[in-house]
């Protein structure tokens, strides 16, 4: 066994500090640490920008949510997760003599009944439905944008299929109104200021954009074109114990009409816009097919035979005629949105409803169901004898009967 004496401790020196041993013992030595530079002016101010930036894409994106949120892809996520769109699908029950209009938009099919506004999807099941309280309404549709007006009364509701976007109630009675592409709407009222007719453009905020006076012109229609700078009204007035009806154009950069266009007994009462910015206007008597610069000014009238309805579609307009005294078949009046003559065929049976489908039309009778395509063939549906309106939704045509939507299968491709 090793004794005490046998066992030497050593100490090690620690790493990395330098002893210098004399004779007199060790001497100490101090060493400074770095000392921490102060912050340059330029990296304080690179981090206030930032912040002051990210403030304000903070303030812009809540402001501006329903406008960048990319809505379509959230619905998307929803139905999906929710196992794809809910619905049974067609015939859907429903109290058929309650619906005033219906149409089809970028969520589904719309009806505007007299006590709401509901959306449809494919399979018939129900995304939204919401009340409007509204005595006389109409409906103006364009994308997901669908506007609900009280005609004779004074409040304007603009949904969605996420919320209600606009509640907001006019100093005047609404005649008629236009909803935009991008949120933007319109509306022509009476006047209180001595007046005849005054025409407002809002922009999504609800904030005014253009307001147009008329002393002389009753204005019937206004419609707001696709890049929402510019609109477009149909009126009449009384000229020399004549009626005189009138299209107007104005830009909004510009205070009154940029161009006018005017006949001699016929009532211009509906005015819309196709994609590629000309014009539709529908009359008693006659249709015109214009654009602002006069470069397109086209006429068809009809004064042999009696207005049953119309459509205006992306590309063309359509209006179903009949003999005057005679309720019984018609014809068809196609026009492209070049204002050129497409195509005129007969039909047989009460007129019901017309509407756009794909490049052409669906024309509902007592009779039968009709659809064109663009170069004006007939084809015949199964026809529904109660049915009382007809509309598109994607691929289908849904009809509406007096207890039901149904789906009518096409026969042809």
């Amino acid at each position: 066994m090793a004794s005490r004496r046998d066992i030497t401790i050593r100490r090690r020196k620690p790493a990395g500090r330098k002893t210098d041993n004399t004779e007199n013992g060790a001497d100490l030595s101090v060493v400074s640490g770095r000392r921490k530079r102060p912050r340059s002016l330029l990296r304080v101010l690179f981090r206030f920008v930032v912040v002051i930036v990210l403030i304000i894409g903070v303030v812009y994106t809540w402001q501006n949510w329903d406008v960048i949120a990319p809505e379509g892809v959230i619905y998307w996520v929803n139905d999906k997760l929710a196992g794809g769109q809910s619905g049974d699908g067609f015939p859907v029950e429903i109290t058929g003599s309650s619906v005033i209009n219906m149409t089809n938009t970028k969520d589904g099919l719309v009806l505007l009944t007299d006590t709401s506004v509901a959306v449809l999807n494919s399979k018939g099941g129900e995304i939204i439905r919401r009340q409007h309280g509204f005595s006389k309404p109409i409906m103006r549709t364009n994308d997901k944008w669908i506007l609900v007006a009280d005609t004779g009364g004074t409040r304007i509701r603009i949904e969605t299929r996420g919320a209600t976007k606009v509640e907001m109630k006019l100093n005047n009675r609404i005649i008629s109104a236009a909803m935009g592409n991008n949120g933007g709407f319109a509306a022509a009222t009476d006047s209180s200021k001595g007046y005849t007719s005054e025409v407002v453009a809002y922009n999504r905020q609800q904030e005014k954009i253009y307001h147009w006076y008329s002393t002389e012109l009753t204005v019937l229609d206004v419609a707001l074109s696709p890049n929402g700078k510019s609109m477009a009204v149909v009126g009449v007035m009384a000229e020399g114990g004549a009626m005189k009806c009138s299209l107007l154009f104005f830009n909004f950069d510009k205070e009154g009409p940029i161009a006018e266009y005017h006949s001699t007994d016929l009532m211009l009462f509906c005015v819309r816009y196709f994609p590629g910015g000309t014009v539709a206007a529908v009359g008693d008597r006659g249709l015109w097919v214009f654009n602002e610069s006069g470069t397109i000014q086209q006429k068809h009238s009809f004064d042999d035979f009696q207005l049953a309805g119309y459509t205006v579609g992306d590309r063309s307009v359509a209006v179903a005629l009949r003999n005057f005294g005679n309720t019984d078949g018609g014809t068809v009046l196609t026009v492209n949105s070049t204002g050129d003559k497409a195509y005129s065929v007969p039909y047989n049976g009460v007129f019901r409803s017309i509407a756009p489908y794909k490049t052409g039309i669906i024309l509902l009778t007592s009779e039968e169901l009709y659809r064109t395509d663009a170069a004006g063939v007939v084809y015949k549906e199964n026809a529904i004898r109660d049915g009382r309106m007809v509309c598109s939704l994607e691929n289908k045509m849904i009809v509406l009967g007096l207890t039901a939507l149904n789906e009518i299968e096409t026969k042809h491709t």
